[in-house]
C-alpha cells in the first residue's frame, strides 16, 4: 500500500520525524512525498529557502500541473493521499485545482488533524459581530476571495468539482466540527486520535526520560513559537513583529517572574527559531530547543501566547500564563492577539497584556485558584480521544487503513 504526503513547503528532518516515514515502511507502506511548493508558493520559495531540506528518491518536486495530474492518475487506484496543505480549513484559490484533480482521478485523500488549536466563536454581541463583518469585508479582495471560499464550499457539501475526504483522523475539536456540518460528512467517517503532542508525551512517560527533569525544578518554561522568525511567516504572507522590541518585553516579564516567584525562566525554544543570532534574545536567558516535554514536565509554571506544546502543561497539569504584547493588538497583528485571547478562553483564563504599565498589579500566582477544571475539557477536545487506546497517531492511522 502507497501513502503519499502532499505537502505545500519542502519537508526538513522535523517533517520526516513528525510523519514517522521509518514507522509506517516498518509497518509495510509505500512511503512518497509529492512537494507541491513550486506550483503553490514559488515567489516565497525563492525569498525564503530552507537549509535542512530533506531530498530522496521518495520526493517528488512538481513543476506543472500536468505532471502533478499523470503522477495522481498512476497512483490515484492504489494509493492514499495524505493532505497536509489546507486540513481541516477551507479550500480556497491557491489550492482548489490540485483537489479538482483529486475528484478527476477518483483518489481517495485523508485529513489528519493531530494538532488542532480552539477557533474563534462568532462574537456574542451585534457590536462586535458588526466590527468582525467589517473587517472581512474592508477591501473587494478579501470579498472577492470570500466569496470563492463560499463557491467552492458549496459545490463540496453538493459533490460538484471537489472531493470530500475518504476518512479524517482528528481529535474532536470545534474546527473538525465545524468542517464535517459545514461539508454534510457522516460523523462515521472520522476516526479518533490523539494529537501529535501526545505521542510525544506517551513516549516521554513511558521511555522515563527524566535527564532534564531531574536537573530542573525550580523553573518556568516560556513556550516559544519563533513569533518574530517563524520559518511559515513568508509563506503564509505574515507580516513580522519588530524582533528587538518583542524580546525585549518578554524579557522584562521574565525579570518580574523571577523577583516575584523565585523561579528561573528558561525558554523551550520552537524547532524553527534561530535566536543564536540574536545576542539580546530574552535577556541572555538559557535557550534550549527539542526538550519542551522535558521542561515542562519539571517547571512549576508555563508561560505562552499560542502552541499546540500547550498539551504538555494540560497533561502535567501545571499553572499557565497566556500573554501578549500590545504590538499584537495593532493592524496587521490584531489576529495574532484573537487567537491568544481565544486560547485563553478555552484554557479558562484571560490573556494578559504585558505592555500595559498596569498588568504587574493584576498579576496573581495563587496556584489555588487556577481553572484547572477546563484542563480536562481542553484536553479531550484538543490533546487527547476518549475512550481511544494508548496509541500514536501513525499507528491508529495505520491500523485503520489497513483493516
Amino acid at each position: 500500500m502507497t501513502i503519499i504526503f502532499l505537502v505545500r513547503w519542502p519537508i526538513t528532518p522535523r517533517e520526516v520525524q513528525t510523519f514517522n516515514f521509518e514507522y509506517l515502511r516498518r509497518r509495510g507502506f509505500e512511503i512518497l512525498v509529492f512537494d507541491l511548493s513550486r506550483l503553490l508558493n514559488r515567489k516565497a520559495l525563492l525569498n525564503h529557502s530552507s537549509p535542512d531540506v530533506v531530498r530522496g528518491e521518495y520526493i517528488t518536486i512538481f513543476g506543472s500541473y500536468r505532471e502533478l495530474k499523470k503522477k495522481i492518475r498512476e497512483h490515484s487506484a492504489s494509493a492514499f493521499f495524505v493532505d497536509y496543505l489546507i486540513g481541516l480549513n477551507d479550500l480556497d484559490m491557491r489550492v482548489e485545482r490540485v483537489f479538482r484533480i483529486l475528484r478527476k482521478y477518483g483518489a481517495k485523500y485523508i485529513i489528519i488533524s493531530a494538532g488542532a488549536l480552539p477557533i474563534r466563536s462568532w462574537p456574542s454581541t451585534m457590536g462586535n459581530r458588526i466590527t468582525m463583518l467589517i473587517k472581512k469585508i474592508s477591501s473587494p479582495r478579501r470579498v472577492f476571495h470570500y466569496l470563492i471560499r463560499r463557491l467552492i464550499l458549496w459545490c463540496t457539501r453538493h459533490r460538484l468539482l471537489y472531493p470530500l475526504p475518504y476518512i479524517i483522523f482528528s481529535t474532536d475539536s470545534k474546527i473538525l466540527a465545524r468542517f464535517i456540518t459545514q461539508r454534510n460528512i457522516p460523523r462515521n467517517n472520522v476516526i479518533p486520535i490523539h494529537s501529535l503532542d501526545y505521542d510525544v508525551y506517551l513516549r516521554y512517560q513511558n521511555n522515563g526520560k527524566l535527564s532534564v527533569a531531574k536537573c530542573r525544578q525550580n523553573i518556568c518554561v516560556f513556550l516559544d513559537e519563533a513569533a518574530t522568525q517563524h520559518r511559515d511567516f513568508p509563506l503564509l504572507k505574515i507580516k513580522t513583529m519588530d524582533e528587538k522590541k518583542y524580546l525585549d518585553e518578554m524579557s522584562n516579564l521574565f525579570d518580574l517572574i523571577e523577583i516575584k516567584t523565585g523561579l528561573k525562566v528558561v525558554i523551550a525554544a520552537h524547532p524553527y527559531s534561530n535566536y543564536e543570532k540574536c545576542s539580546f534574545a530574552f535577556g541572555g536567558r538559557e535557550i534550549i530547543k527539542g526538550k519542551t516535554v522535558e521542561l515542562v514536565a519539571a517547571s512549576s509554571m508555563v508561560i505562552m501566547h499560542t502552541t499546540t506544546a500547550v498539551s504538555y502543561a494540560v497533561l502535567f497539569e501545571k499553572p499557565i500564563m497566556v500573554v501578549k504584547t500590545a504590538e499584537m493588538m495593532k493592524k496587521g497583528f490584531s489576529h495574532y492577539s484573537d487567537y491568544v485571547d481565544t486560547m485563553a478562553a478555552a484554557l479558562g483564563l484571560k490573556a494578559i497584556n504585558i505592555s500595559d504599565p498596569r498588568w504587574p498589579e493584576r498579576l496573581s500566582f495563587c496556584y489555588d485558584t487556577w481553572p484547572r477544571s477546563h484542563y480536562k475539557d481542553y484536553q479531550f477536545k484538543y490533546v487527547k480521544s476518549p475512550h481511544v487506546d494508548e496509541k500514536g497517531v501513525w499507528e491508529i492511522f495505520a491500523d485503520s487503513v489497513t483493516s
